[in-house]
């Protein structure tokens, strides 16, 4: 029960990841209306922000499946148990922040990019939690 625990935990860590960026993406133009801040330069803070919670969510995640999660292959089931962690976060969010503004709705390309960024998010888990048995093994 205890490692059950501890896979749902990390499997709502790796859903808050994808959920920061894609909040990110999907919210650029009410971020830089209500900021008042130009679209453009609202556009850069957020592409250094998406690469900050990558590079520090991959070190957590690294760290946790090392040091927390036992030397398993389960550990590959939270490649698929963050959807739902992040099915909620996405409805709960957009249940307290609807859309009032029809100019803040994302163009074609972006849900194109969420959409490619959320079918590789599984193997990018994979490879951290590879990563991590990997060097726990040496």
């Amino acid at each position: 029960m205890n490692y059950f625990l501890k896979l749902n935990f990390s499997s709502i860590l790796y859903a808050v990841l994808i959920f920061i960026n894609i909040e990110l993406i999907f919210n650029i133009y009410r971020i830089s209306r209500i900021i008042e801040l130009d679209v453009a330069v609202a556009r850069n803070i957020g592409i250094v922000i998406m690469l900050i919670s990558v590079i520090v969510f991959s070190f957590i995640y690294y760290l946790l499946n090392r040091r927390y999660l036992a030397d398993s292959k389960l550990n590959y089931y939270g490649t698929v148990l963050w959807i739902p962690y992040f099915v909620i976060m996405l409805i709960l969010f957009n249940k307290l922040f609807p859309i009032s503004n029809h100019g803040d709705q994302l163009n074609p390309i972006g849900r194109i990019v969420i959409y490619l960024g959320i079918l590789l998010y599984p193997i990018y888990l994979a490879i951290v939690i590879a990563l991590s048995r990997k060097s726990k093994g040496q």
